[in-house]
């Protein structure tokens, strides 16, 4: 008898690189906003998101926020904005800069942007002034995770069914991580997925993760990418 999968509420956070332009509506005066163009830059076919309907959006702050306080304020948000919608912490790294943000996630419209902006304003967030940044940006997201371990090492994510991340055994640096991803999608029959970096805290150590985005997943698939990765890994005596 299948034993019943593990749900699982942890922290932590994703590092990832997508292509970053300002929001030119929709914002409040005078701040910038980015929004993500291609939000899964791996994945090329039918049902990619679309700018029509905001995907990832960063609101640029002028200070860095703790996980905890941003938390606290986005609990206190949800009760004068009844939509639904996720405020977590990130760093952006464009053009040799970094930068503190808030990511959204979420949001049905663009047009929400600005009445959102307001009540983080009230709350004390204070915002970077607009300029014209755009380009390739390294992303760390501190999020909360929220999933089931499927398999040992595999865990789907219960929020975004086209999520799932792959226990590695070893911290990867970005270079290293973007090599072996290549290497595992020129040895795979289905090569059309998006992936990024992770780690979820556990009771016993932080796991380190890969986030794979596909909208034809499997659990068989998710099995096949993991060993894939596990075999480049030890090749590359990692």
């Amino acid at each position: 008898m299948k034993s019943p999968a593990s749900r699982i509420e942890s922290i932590g956070y994703i590092l990832k690189v997508e292509d970053l332009s300002p929001v030119q509506y929709y914002v409040m005066e005078n701040t910038l906003v980015m929004e993500s163009l291609e939000p899964f830059p791996g994945y090329h076919g039918k049902h990619v998101p679309t700018s029509l309907k905001p995907r990832n959006i960063y609101l640029m702050v002028k200070n860095g926020y703790d996980f905890e306080e941003i938390a606290r304020l986005s609990r206190e948000i949800h009760k004068s904005f009844p939509y639904r919608f996720s405020g977590t912490p990130a760093e952006i790294e464009i053009r040799n800069k970094r930068y503190h943000a808030i990511r959204i996630k979420f949001l049905e419209s663009f047009e929400m942007v600005t009445e959102l902006q307001n009540l983080y304003k009230d709350a004390g967030i204070r915002f970077r002034k607009f300029k014209r940044l755009e380009g390739s940006a390294r992303i760390k997201v501190h999020r909360f995770f929220l999933v089931e371990e499927t398999t040992p090492g595999i865990f789907r994510d219960l929020q975004e069914a086209e999520q799932f991340y792959l226990e590695i055994p070893v911290l990867l640096r970005w270079k290293s991580f973007e090599a072996i991803t290549r290497d595992v999608k020129n040895n795979v029959d289905n090569n059309n997925f998006d992936a990024a970096l992770g780690m979820m805290y556990r009771y016993e150590c932080p796991v380190e993760l890969i986030r794979i985005w596909a909208r034809d997943q499997s659990p068989e698939r998710a099995i096949q990418l993991r060993e894939k990765y596990l075999e480049f890994i030890h090749r590359a005596e990692i």
